[in-house]
């Protein structure tokens, strides 16, 4: 069992290590270095690009990071302490790519940019959250019966 522990640790781990890397490397990226094929295929949503590709990133990052928790966490219950902690380091790591982008040529910081982040990371850090609860009971009530 231990073993088992282990190695989902090092998934979910790896995993959101791998992800905040992909995050810091778009940030790190002058506007005209980012992937030309990719801006072509959103293109469409005109202005809203950018806010919805930081949402789009912090709305995995925020699960990832609850993942991580609770894969290093002893116990298996899944409290709300474990998801006030995800939020905060979601949100302290958008500050801190807000400020990283500061030092980039061509980028800026943006307050507007961080409250998204915040967004997508609340809102499925909640989901997933709720949807872990819901999923747990559940089966406690399977097993029950």
């Amino acid at each position: 069992m231990q073993t088992l522990r282990w190695g989902w640790r090092l998934i979910f781990s790896s995993s959101l290590v791998g992800w905040m890397g992909l995050i810091f490397h778009l940030s790190a990226s002058p506007p005209a270095e980012l992937p030309r094929q990719l801006l072509e295929e959103v293109a469409w949503l005109g202005r809203f690009r950018d806010i919805v590709g930081h949402l789009t990133l912090y709305a995995v990052l925020g699960p990832l990071l609850l993942s991580t928790i609770w894969s290093w966490r002893a116990s298996t219950s899944y409290l709300l302490s474990n998801a006030l902690v995800a939020v905060c380091l979601g949100v302290a790591y958008g500050v801190l790519d807000e400020y990283h982008q500061s030092f980039v040529p061509g980028r800026s910081a943006s307050a507007l940019d961080v409250l998204v982040d915040s967004v997508g990371v609340v809102a499925s850090v909640a989901c997933l959250q709720s949807v872990t609860k819901v999923a747990s009971r559940r089966l406690r009530n399977f097993h029950v019966q």
